[in-house]
């Protein structure tokens, strides 16, 4: 680094695979040879008023290959939901009287590993969010490990390791591009989350706006490395509209083509503050932009390492 500058941590991530209750399938194993393989392995799904609390669990030889919604687990369209009933002073419940509350459904602390579709996906419309946090995910196959595609959710401190792309049978250049971490809103809460060994991407995200009080979302702490690209930064709604999106305290390193990239371009100027791009084999940055031949663009780059 530099005098007064960051301080990167490089040392290797160690995670825990196993846990005394286990989800998964009796033939695993053969389910998940690929090329053979059936690639059909065990599922979660909550779904609507159901919810879902998962904390200590291991998930291994899940999820069901060709299908964006069957992940190993499948929260799907969540909604919130009622407490459970007390009874007033005659004794009678009163259920109906009761306002209704989030839905309360989290994965915390678990392990998933050999995931033959997405390890989590986060489907809409939803009127309730989930915590995912303080996971370790081995392995996602040809789908993004962490899918979420709803608002206001927390996704934080998790190390996912290993997104698969299937190339066998392909043409050489394929649009589906499975990402780590596929976050398809800026109104999430993304920190601290580690992204490692993707065939392509680390995050595909879309940033929020520069606005300093933007209080719905956030990306902080978080980093890639050892994947074909970091991240591929997108504007999110409230970025696009107000014409600055932003990137903050994110960090790449060793990785192959990229460190970050916007393809398909960005509508909006760019500040990144605090990024770290270490080590890429071919460019560091490579910010694209969408708009008219003529027409200007800035990127503002404050402190950070490149």
């Amino acid at each position: 680094a530099y005098p007064g500058g960051p301080t990167i941590d490089m040392r290797a991530e160690v995670g825990l695979l196993t846990s005394n209750v286990l989800i998964t399938v009796p033939d695993g194993p053969v389910q998940h040879m690929l090329g053979t393989g059936e690639m059909f392995g065990a599922r979660v799904v909550v779904s609507g008023n159901s919810t879902g609390r998962f904390s200590s669990v291991a998930l291994h030889y899940c999820g069901q290959a060709g299908n964006t919604d069957r992940a190993c687990i499948f929260f799907d369209r969540l909604a919130a939901v009622r407490p459970a009933p007390a009874a007033n002073a005659s004794g009678n419940a009163t259920v109906e009287s009761m306002a209704l509350m989030a839905n309360p459904s989290t994965l915390e602390s678990s392990a998933m590993l050999y995931g033959m579709a997405s390890n989590i996906r986060v489907g809409g419309p939803a009127a309730s969010s989930v915590s995912i946090v303080n996971n370790v995910m081995l392995e996602a196959y040809d789908a993004s490990s962490i899918d979420i595609s709803t608002t206001g959710n927390t996704i934080r401190g998790n190390l996912v390791l290993g997104t698969i792309k299937d190339m066998s049978g392909k043409s050489g250049h394929d649009v589906l591009q499975p990402g780590t971490f596929d976050i398809g809103t800026s109104d999430n809460w993304i920190e601290d989350n580690v992204a490692a060994g993707s065939e392509r991407y680390g995050f595909i995200y879309y940033g929020v706006p520069c606005n300093p009080d933007y209080a719905t979302g956030s990306f902080r702490n978080n980093t890639a490395h050892a994947s074909l690209a970091g991240m591929w930064l997108q504007a999110g709604e409230d970025a696009a509209s107000s014409g600055c999106t932003a990137l903050s305290n994110f960090t790449a390193y060793m990785n192959w083509d990229f460190g970050i990239i916007s393809t398909r371009g960005l509508p909006t100027n760019l500040v990144m503050t605090n990024v770290n791009i270490l080590d890429t084999k071919h460019s560091g940055i490579t910010v694209l932009r969408l708009g008219g031949f003529t027409e200007k663009a800035t990127l503002d780059w404050r402190g950070g390492l490149l």
